[in-house]
């Protein structure tokens, strides 16, 4: 009958897109394998896995476009591209303003600089850092570093403590201790 073979048809149709989709999928070719997977729910709005599986993948192949930003702008900032870099974390953190590690290499890209507007800039992105992560001691330690250089003495201290009271790194906490000692020596 018509209607049977219409239906076997149909059939053979979403469990090609569903097919389809997948070998997409395992191929790490997400467009392809999004639009499978929309023109399956397009004949069959009910296909709840489909669905999921576009959900999944615009929010994995956008994890994807973010990570390779950063790497972008990491590769920059190695390259001693500084303005090139803060422009690409800029873009990446428009994008993701919770990114940690992108938040970090910018503030740390501003830390690089050689003016109190730089550094300035570099201590509101530490403390985002903080913000996002409080346990990241290491921003704890650039924070301090940022605040000994624009001159401000007490926050500088105090974040120098606070990096001491977590992990440390030894080479970063040797300098952090250098900097409280060298205050006591000073007797303030």
């Amino acid at each position: 009958c018509i209607r049977d073979r219409a239906i076997a048809l149909r059939n053979n149709y979403l469990r090609a897109y569903r097919k389809l989709g997948q070998l997409y999928e395992e191929q790490g070719r997400v467009d392809l394998a999004i639009a499978s997977y929309e023109k399956l729910v397009e004949l069959d709005p009910g296909q709840t896995a489909a669905i999921e599986s576009i959900q999944m993948l615009r929010t994995s192949g956008r994890q994807v476009e973010l990570r390779a930003a950063f790497n972008r702008a990491f590769a920059a900032q190695k390259a001693g591209q500084r303005s090139e870099a803060i422009r690409l974390y800029e873009e990446l953190l428009a994008a993701d303003p919770r990114d940690r590690e992108g938040t970090f290499n910018l503030a740390y890209a501003y830390l690089e600089g050689d003016t109190a507007e730089d550094w300035s800039r570099a201590a509101e992105l530490f403390l985002a850092v903080l913000e996002i992560d409080p346990s990241y001691t290491e921003a704890a330690h650039h924070l301090a570093t940022t605040y000994w250089s624009l001159n401000r003495r007490d926050e500088a201290i105090r974040w120098d403590q606070r990096y001491l009271e977590g992990e440390t790194h030894p080479d970063l906490e040797k300098i952090s201790r250098r900097r409280l000692a060298d205050v006591a020596e000073d007797g303030d």
